[in-house]
């Protein structure tokens, strides 16, 4: 689900706390805009709050991919869930099936 950045993500790694937007949104996943650079493989534990929904979504994921052009160092990143747990597997399954 293409979600034009609509929806803020907030990002904990062992570094960091910071905030990105949501550009593409699965089941699977997630493609968020943020400057800051992330390796392949590592952990991020994001937040997500779904509209329509009373607590955020909250997962760990793990880094796919960080997609860098020429003109900017890091435009955001892939995001692969790992740890979702049973309420937020049904929060984002309803709220992507609203949206689809």
């Amino acid at each position: 689900l293409v979600t034009q950045g609509l929806l803020e993500v907030e990002v904990t790694n062992e570094n960091s706390n910071y905030t990105g937007r949501v550009k593409d949104l699965s089941a699977g996943g997630m493609f968020f805009m943020t400057s800051r650079i992330h390796r392949v493989g590592q952990r991020l534990h994001l937040r997500v709050r779904l509209p329509g929904s009373t607590s955020p979504l909250v997962v760990d994921g793990v880094v796919l991919h960080p997609h860098e052009t020429a003109q900017v160092k890091a435009e955001g990143i892939g995001v692969k869930f790992i740890l979702l747990s049973q309420e937020a597997n049904a929060s984002l399954n309803m709220y992507l099936a609203e949206w689809l």
